[in-house]
């Protein structure tokens, strides 16, 4: 299977717009990852946009095993933005 120029060429785009977030994600502190989160629609447009529905696909298999993974690593306080708007119940 060959794959045009234009098509790897955005495909490369859309996997640099992927290791974008991920530098982001991993640049924020622990205690801001799920604000960081939210950068997460960056390559998803980017796949979307470039490369169509498949490249919604394809992003959707590259990218939730990536953010599960990203959670993970950085030990993400899931209640983080509840304890700030709640107070610490204390």
């Amino acid at each position: 299977m060959t794959i045009k120029r234009a098509t790897g060429i955005r495909l490369l785009t859309a996997l640099g717009s992927m290791l974008l977030y991920v530098l982001i994600f991993l640049l924020f502190p622990p205690s801001l990852t799920l604000y960081a989160a939210g950068f997460n629609i960056i390559p998803a447009v980017a796949f979307g946009w470039l490369m169509g529905v498949p490249g919604g696909f394809l992003y959707l298999l590259i990218g939730l095993p990536i953010n599960i993974l990203l959670f993970n690593v950085t030990h993400a306080d899931y209640n983080e933005p509840l304890t700030h708007i709640l107070g610490n119940g204390a």
